[in-house]
């Protein structure tokens, strides 16, 4: 399924937003962003009747989102078999109001539902986990010694559809209250951003000198595209 840049995302049920609803966004330029300024996301399924949640890394590419797993378990046969929801949030801030009940965060959110498709062939496989490190580190995937077949066999490949997927995003100070409290109190907030440290050598083999695609990530956001908390 493809969108082009005027086009949204169906709105129908279960993946609409329903509360605080101006807040969503069914536009894949929204979309894809949010994703692609995350590593990790939250898939739940339903295993023998029970809600299950697990963190996952994952990929954007085109309308698709990939993750992997072990080739076999509980989270690969629930992929398999039934339908996911899968979940993205990047926090911003911290919003601090007048009262206990006024404080919030700041956030940008994505869900998307639907039936992941498992991919079985080898090589697409190795292409999907090329674009995986092409996308979270440039240039790593050059350095690295051949993902052997016995590998592959080991795990597998996921692909979830974005056309039940909605973003919702919160950019904006405190409600305001309708009555001034008599104790002055500062408001406002609390921008916040998690960004990468300077590499640690594993002392366990011989030094190698740190590659120039991972000196750049020294000081970078994880989060691009921050929002600065007002609307």
């Amino acid at each position: 399924m493809t969108h082009d840049r005027q086009a949204a995302y169906p709105t129908e049920e279960p993946h609409r937003v329903k509360r605080i609803a101006y807040r969503a966004s069914y536009a894949p330029e929204v979309v894809h962003a949010i994703l692609d300024a995350g590593y990790v996301c939250h898939i739940s399924f339903v295993e023998a009747g029970l809600p299950q949640i697990i963190p996952m890394t994952y990929w954007r590419d085109a309308e698709h989102v990939y993750f992997h797993s072990a080739a076999h378990g509980r989270f690969a046969e629930a992929c398999k078999s039934g339908p996911i929801a899968l979940s993205v949030t990047l926090m911003d801030a911290l919003v601090l109001g007048h009262s206990a009940i006024n404080h919030s965060v700041n956030f940008r959110s994505v869900v998307v539902h639907g039936r992941p498709e498992v991919i079985l062939d080898r090589e697409q496989k190795r292409a999907a986990m090329r674009e995986f490190f092409r996308r979270t580190l440039p240039g790593r995937w050059e350095t690295l010694r051949t993902v052997r077949d016995d590998e592959l066999d080991a795990m597998s490949v996921f692909r979830l559809t974005l056309d039940q997927v909605a973003a919702k995003i919160r950019n904006e100070f405190p409600d305001q209250e309708d009555h001034m409290p008599e104790t002055p109190v500062w408001t406002g907030i609390l921008p916040c951003s998690t960004v990468f440290r300077p590499a640690v050598p594993d002392g366990r083999f011989p030094p190698v000198a740190l590659p120039d695609h991972l000196k750049a990530f020294a000081g970078k956001p994880e989060f691009s595209d921050r929002i600065d908390g007002t609307r």
